[in-house]
């Protein structure tokens, strides 16, 4: 009986070291959200961050209209587009992944040092 409850905590703990492991993997970046607000443009809302990505700062807007407000703290993220346009220009897009499984997509619309 004691084997089986000490494999059954293994296997858990295994598990749990495996999904841990994946998010790592699959968003490797370490996103710190400083600032948040909501901007009301027309009829649409969008999400603005100030977040340090890489230790650089970004503004980032989200590609999502549903208002909500976002805690400032820690995420995980990963690039989903890059797009280069010329030495001094380009199109980033990141996709934060929060506690709760979910993600959301923002769009980077400036740098600030």
């Amino acid at each position: 009986m004691k084997t089986a409850i000490f494999t059954v905590i293994l296997l858990a703990a295994s598990a749990c070291a495996f999904a841990a492991s994946d998010t790592t993997a699959n968003y490797p970046l370490k996103v710190h959200v400083t600032s948040t607000h909501l901007e009301v443009t027309g009829v649409a809302i969008r999400q603005h961050l100030s977040a340090s990505i890489d230790g650089k700062n970004y503004f980032l807007v989200s590609s999502s209209t549903d208002p909500f407000v976002f805690r400032i703290g820690d995420y995980q993220g990963r690039i989903t587009k890059d797009n280069p346009k010329g030495a001094a220009q380009y199109e980033r897009v990141y996709e934060l992944k929060f506690s709760d499984e979910k993600t959301e997509k923002y769009n980077v619309i400036g740098e600030s040092e």
